[in-house]
């Protein structure tokens, strides 16, 4: 959808907003993986079992962002391997968006992780005065782990089913593990966050659905002139 009114409004080519989509997705990803292992020295987990499987953790999502940049090193060999395949497909989207990646200068790459540890950081405070909302006063720092982990889990969680599910599950375990929440107020907790994400897409429908109405009555009057009839179309008696 974003692809489509970029190109509607400014004319961008829809893989070239997708590829931009994708890019986005790449750098916040690794903008998460990096604020995740950095806070982790700064959360005290209780229970030694959990804490080991939080380390397990962490190496997995500190080799994830060491990935993302062979990857982008190896971003040219990369799309090559995937042009043949169609022009919309997820592989060859993340083939341009490494090569985007790959010849960003400098400056724009510090530019970009700017932007997204924003965009991460407008997402965690969302989080956090929810759950203060809620009558509990966790730490932020605790949260923000919680928020930038349950985020790069996230991203392998579309591969089960109900992958909205799998989140809320590794979300609500966060919250029980690091942040000292029992069962009962983990799951209300997460219910209440999932019900704060409906709703935001709910609200989003309103523009977009204003958008679509505004296009179908700029097209009516084109519609109508392309179906008007000529006179001097119409054939005659010579």
């Amino acid at each position: 959808m974003g692809g489509w009114l970029l190109k509607r409004e400014d004319n961008t080519p829809i893989v070239e907003g997708l590829t931009a989509s994708t890019l986005a997705r790449l750098i916040g990803l690794f903008t998460a993986a990096i604020g995740s292992v950095g806070l982790w020295w700064f959360v005290d987990v209780d229970i030694p079992e959990v804490e080991n499987m939080m380390r397990v953790l962490l190496v997995g999502i500190g080799f994830g962002a060491i990935v993302l940049i062979v990857l982008s090193v190896q971003a040219e060999k990369i799309a090559k391997r995937f042009e043949d395949k169609e022009e919309h497909h997820p592989l060859r989207l993340v083939g341009k968006a490494l090569m985007q990646v790959q010849n960003l200068s400098a400056t724009q790459l510090l530019w970009a992780l700017f932007y997204s540890t924003i965009g991460h950081s407008m997402a965690f405070v969302g989080v956090w005065l929810s759950l203060l909302a809620l009558g509990s006063s966790p730490s932020p720092i605790d949260i923000a782990f919680v928020y930038l982990v349950g985020t790069c889990c996230g991203t392998v969680a579309f591969l089960f089913p109900g992958s909205q599910f799998t989140w809320d599950a590794i979300f609500t375990g966060l919250l029980m593990s690091v942040a000292g929440y029992i069962s009962g107020d983990a799951l209300l907790a997460v219910g209440v966050l999932r019900i704060e994400q409906i709703a935001m897409m709910l609200f989003g429908a309103g523009p977009l659905l204003w958008i679509l109405w505004k296009q179908e009555r700029q097209s009516e009057p084109e519609q109508h002139s392309s179906n008007t009839i000529d006179p001097e179309t119409l054939p005659t008696n010579d």
